[in-house]
């Protein structure tokens, strides 16, 4: 596997975003006529997964959710990097946080892990290897916003900011 090199980004960023579908083919057709995104499907621990680029810069990922007696909603999945996964993986749960996948290496491009916060939220925690996440962020045609809606703005504000820093 050969990414492209990217800058590292800092604690507590949403570094990258990836795409669950059910046909993520027909989703890379979608986004790059919306978004001018470039599709490069690669074999990763044979499996296929998709980056999205915008002017030969990586702005995100997709998958193709494996086919289940269960149907799963089309999602975007929010990375946010940490210096070290399994650290930030031990405070989530200290806070109330449920693990949902992982702490997991995916190569030597990164150590993720999937988090639930107390109310429910999923995100997903980034410690970069060689690769960092997003080449580009804040920019036409990549990730510039997340949002969390949440019934107690008040105990979501506790988690976010004591596992964070934010």
């Amino acid at each position: 596997l050969r990414m492209a090199p990217t800058p590292a980004c800092p604690p507590g960023t949403f570094c990258w975003p990836e795409l669950a579908t059910s046909d993520v083919e027909v989703a890379a057709r979608f986004y790059g006529a919306l978004f001018d995104w470039e599709a490069r499907t690669l074999d990763v621990a044979g499996a296929s997964y998709t980056i999205f680029r915008v002017d030969g810069a990586d702005v995100g990922g997709g998958y193709s959710h494996q086919v289940t007696d269960k149907p799963r909603t089309p999602r975007w999945n929010s990375y946010i990097a940490v210096p070290e996964v399994d650290a930030a993986v031990e405070r989530a749960r200290e806070l109330g946080g449920r693990i949902i996948a992982g702490p997991t290496d995916i190569l030597d491009v990164s150590r993720v892990a999937g988090v639930a916060d107390p109310h429910g939220a999923e995100f997903y925690l980034w410690e970069a290897r060689v690769h960092a996440g997003a080449g580009r962020l804040n920019e036409p045609g990549s990730l510039c916003w997340t949002e969390l809606i949440a019934p107690h703005l008040d105990a979501a504000e506790r988690f976010y900011t004591s596992l964070f820093g934010w």
